[in-house]
């Protein structure tokens, strides 16, 4: 039959993977679950809250799925692929730590969206160099700042980076810098890593990303400092045993994997992991201040929980690629032995050639 065929089977997975995203979607919807005061909620949230228990379901349930929205975009922007993009998003929506969140009344499901939306918004810079990402980013951040301080922190994350890879030559000395910057529809032409390099004679993009870093943070305390930050912890403690498991572990383990792997193999979706990697090295270090300061128990918990679905997607895209490589690497041998035994035996081998090479990563 011809739904078998090589050529359909990405289309038939890919509907599978949509049709089960729908029906988890639609039991989210029809599912009662009971309210639970856990987690981080303001005291004017947590007045409101209490009166309209049914506020608090619509309100997750809209929060999650719009972050079951987002998840897609980023791993769709970093892959290319939709059916590696539909796959993790089917994995995170099969979390049952991510799900509980729904009857919970506290902000962790708003914080774990920000988090996807600020890396969906990283993830198309990357791909793209647009200036309204960038924006999109700083604004994303300092709304979260805005929620929770150690936020702030993230806004380091890529200004670290130009100032690392500033420091080293552009490749081809000599040669006029590439200054396609891209578009908002339309990807750089060569990698984010390598756009860097040959853009250092802009050495003002990389002193605005610390001035935008230092406006978020200023505006951040300015404001809470003036209304007061809205996010208070109740007397509620975190068990780590909810989301902390196996899955979860070895997502990350995968995820540090590529995130090590790519000061071998200098692409996006690489450079993305070493980026998220810093991300939450940065933000829980800053969680670790806070605590240190008595200003905010049980944070560290708390950051990993608010990283999960995002670590989550990770993790399953970089299974994927981990796959490809292997799969090329075994290629690679074979094609080796097999020019060997060609020059050996010129007349009984015939020449190999790559059957996974249009199924790579973009």
């Amino acid at each position: 039959m011809k739904v078998f065929e090589r050529k359909s089977m990405p289309s038939l997975v890919s509907v599978i993977f949509l049709f089960m995203i729908v029906s988890r979607l639609t039991w989210l919807q029809l599912r009662h679950f009971p309210i639970t005061p856990a987690g981080f909620i303001g005291p004017e949230f947590a007045g409101l809250w209490t009166l309209k228990a049914a506020s608090v379901r619509t309100w997750n349930i809209n929060v999650i799925i719009a972050l079951f929205f987002f998840a897609p975009w980023t791993i769709r922007f970093l892959t290319g692929s939709w059916m590696i993009a539909l796959f993790a998003t089917t994995v995170l929506m099969s979390r049952g730590a991510v799900l509980a969140r729904v009857g919970w009344m506290s902000l962790d499901l708003t914080f774990s969206l920000i988090v996807v939306m600020w890396c969906s918004a990283l993830a198309h810079h990357l791909r793209t160099a647009a200036s309204l990402s960038l924006l999109a980013m700083w604004a994303i951040l300092l709304a979260g700042s805005w929620l929770e301080p150690s936020f702030c922190s993230l806004g380091l994350v890529l200004p670290l980076y130009r100032l690392y890879w500033g420091r080293f030559p552009p490749s081809g000395t000599g040669q006029e810098p590439i200054r396609d910057e891209g578009g908002l529809f339309r990807s750089l032409p060569i990698s984010f890593h390598h756009w860097v390099r040959q853009r250092k004679w802009l050495k003002s993009s990389l002193w605005v990303d610390f001035l935008a870093f230092g406006i978020v943070l200023s505006m951040t305390f300015l404001i809470g400092s003036t209304f007061g930050f809205p996010t208070q912890i109740f007397e509620l403690q975190y068990d780590g045993a909810l989301f902390i498991d196996l899955h979860f572990v070895g997502s990350f383990l995968m995820l540090s994997l590529c995130a090590v792997y790519a000061a071998k193999k200098l692409e996006n979706f690489l450079t993305f992991y070493v980026l998220f990697v810093t991300a939450s090295v940065l933000w829980v270090c800053s969680a670790s201040l806070l605590y240190g300061l008595g200003l905010r128990p049980n944070l560290c918990r708390a950051v990993l929980l608010w990283l999960e679905p995002m670590v989550i997607c990770l993790g399953c895209a970089g299974a994927v690629f981990i796959f490809q490589e292997l799969k090329t690497v075994s290629w690679r041998r074979k094609r080796s032995r097999d020019r060997a035994a060609h020059i050996s035996h010129p007349q009984s081998v015939q020449p190999l050639t790559n059957p996974w090479q249009d199924e790579r990563l973009s």
